[in-house]
């Protein structure tokens, strides 16, 4: 964590003139980095963090079979290719054109981070108390790792107290890997909105954040993890 947030500081240093500030972004591994991260309170005016495929509570027989693929490999890191099911969600449900992009795009995850995830619900249980700026976590329906009942998604907004608003929702229709959804453009069009809500926090009233001059704001800057 402490390489990653000097890299973010060094980022700001050298690209974020003139903006309203910093927006972290993350899926899966990369969502639960972000939240850490924003966790840690860079020196950097950080306008808010969007996560999901990183819930709060293991659907029933993943965490095992995770543990068992973990204790059989062989090697230091693990192929995440062929688990279409798994990954992007029922086949109509995402676009099989993209499958060839995607494993292009894939590398093999080290054990070493999938360890460190698995102890995922405990540590966010800790960190999300500490983040101090807006939040968007987003569970896919068909997330075959991650609960998206209603009563969870309410404990999981909970837990960011600290928070000036919080958004915490269930991408309908969709499996984990959101960007080869057909609902993706939804998606990604609503992080966007989050973004603008978050750099309008200073300027709106406590109980509505779309009431601020939007046209007042500089342009933000976003920053991927």
């Amino acid at each position: 964590m402490p390489v990653l947030r000097a890299a973010v500081e060094r980022a700001w240093e050298r690209y974020g003139a003139g903006s309203a500030g910093l927006f972290l972004t993350g899926n899966s591994i990369g969502g639960m980095l972000a939240l850490c991260l924003a966790a840690t309170t860079p020196e950097v005016p950080l306008l808010g963090v969007a996560a999901h495929a990183a819930g709060l509570q293991w659907i029933p027989g993943f965490f095992e079979w995770l543990q068992t693929a973990m204790a059989e490999a062989r090697a230091s890191a693990m192929d995440p290719r062929g688990r279409s099911t798994a990954v992007h969600g029922p086949d109509w449900s995402w676009e099989r054109t993209v499958l060839a992009h995607l494993e292009a795009a894939s590398a093999p995850a080290p054990v070493m981070e999938l360890r460190d995830a698995l102890t995922w619900p405990e540590r966010l249980r800790r960190i999300a108390p500490g983040i101090p700026v807006p939040v968007l976590m987003t569970i896919a329906e068909y997330d075959g790792r991650w609960f998206s009942a209603p009563e969870v998604l309410e404990e999981l907004r909970k837990l960011f107290t600290t928070a000036p608003f919080v958004d915490v929702r269930r991408q309908r229709f969709a499996g984990p890997q959101l960007t080869a959804s057909f609902v993706a453009r939804g998606y990604h069009l609503r992080e966007p909105w989050h973004l603008h809500a978050s750099s309008v926090t200073d300027f709106a009233p406590d109980t509505d954040t779309t009431c601020a001059p939007m046209m007042s704001v500089p342009r933000p800057f976003m920053a991927l993890s």
